[in-house]
């Protein structure tokens, strides 16, 4: 029988991934709400319907509130799953194609899915790395997007933020600084921020603690050093970078608590207490570690006794070790 992990990770992952995505609230209202309201009768084309994005967008948030609540695995893996979906739907929208939000959304809302049905085994050996490939394929579309002249001589990013500041930290430059000054400290930050992009795009070559931790650093960096809408980009990778940081706490847990699964036959074995020559039968007995039905009363019960003989049939394992052929 398969067992899932505890899904606490997927629904610390999808809680944040909820957030992040009602970021980008504001912006609908006024961008497709209104318009609807004032034409409701406009024949559209499939991939510009202004119908779709209303539905594509608050559906997964009150699907993922009631999964956070109710904490199923089923609740979990399906807004997840229906998160992607209305992700990919909003990446061919023309009217939302071009927003990063439903791309860091996409990709984090099938790792909450993966995770929330993984076993304990797979997501302490996996979560964590894909945690950082996600966080890797998101920062390497950032940074290859920002290979242009514009934003090495800083030109884009002091239009965007600096022109005309309203974050805190660029108003208060603005105060103390130079014009040249704060034009050139325009162009130090851009290149700073495309470096530290491109850095992260190696995230999954990284320590798995450490690429994480500078996942939600770079992430929450950026909002800081741009505007706090930002974070409906953002959100999701923060997301994925916590989850990924609880399943390997739970790994870490698992091996302070002595319930690691054995991962192969010789674990077994040695797990069970069986001499060299015993350890054969239950080679030959357990075709693997997951072939045993109730592997907790194998770890608990008594070793196994007798020892190996010529005949595979003439050993046998205790009767209180249920074996699935």
């Amino acid at each position: 029988m398969r067992m899932t992990m505890d899904n606490g990770a997927a629904r610390v992952a999808l809680l944040i991934w909820i957030v992040g995505w009602l970021t980008k609230g504001g912006s609908f209202i006024g961008t497709f709400l209104g318009p609807r309201l004032d034409s409701p009768l406009v024949v559209e084309g499939m991939f510009s319907a202004g119908w779709i994005p209303l539905v594509s967008y608050p559906l997964p948030v009150l699907v993922a509130a009631v999964a956070v609540a109710l904490g199923g695995t089923r609740w979990v893996a399906g807004a997840a799953l229906l998160g992607a979906s209305a992700s990919g739907v909003l990446l061919v929208h023309t009217s939302t194609f071009s927003d990063a939000t439903f791309v860091t959304a996409f990709w984090s809302a099938l790792w909450i899915g993966w995770v929330s049905t993984a076993t304990a085994e797979e997501a302490a050996r996996w979560g964590a790395r894909l945690a950082q490939g996600v966080v890797s394929l998101v920062f390497l579309g950032a940074a290859l997007g920002k290979f242009t002249p514009a934003y090495v001589d800083g030109s884009a990013f002091y239009e965007l933020y600096l022109a005309t500041p309203a974050n805190p930290i660029y108003v208060w430059l603005h105060e103390i600084l130079t014009p040249d000054v704060y034009r050139e400290a325009a162009t130090w930050i851009s290149m700073s921020g495309v470096a530290v992009e491109t850095a992260l795009a190696t995230c999954v070559l990284w320590p798995r603690r450490i690429g994480l931790m500078a996942g939600i650093v770079g992430a929450l960096g950026i909002v800081i050093l741009t505007t706090p809408s930002v974070f409906a980009a953002t959100g999701p990778v923060v997301a994925v970078c916590i989850g990924g940081l609880l399943t390997v706490r739970n790994e870490s847990s698992d091996k302070a608590e002595g319930n690691v699964a054995p991962s192969s036959l010789p674990d077994l074995a040695a797990l069970v207490g069986a001499e060299p020559e015993q350890r054969e039968v239950v080679a030959r007995r357990v075709p693997g570690a997951e072939g045993a039905a109730h592997i907790g009363q194998l770890l608990h019960g008594p070793p196994v006794v007798g020892a190996a003989r010529e005949h595979p049939e003439a050993a046998r394992l205790p009767a209180r070790v249920h074996v699935e052929r």
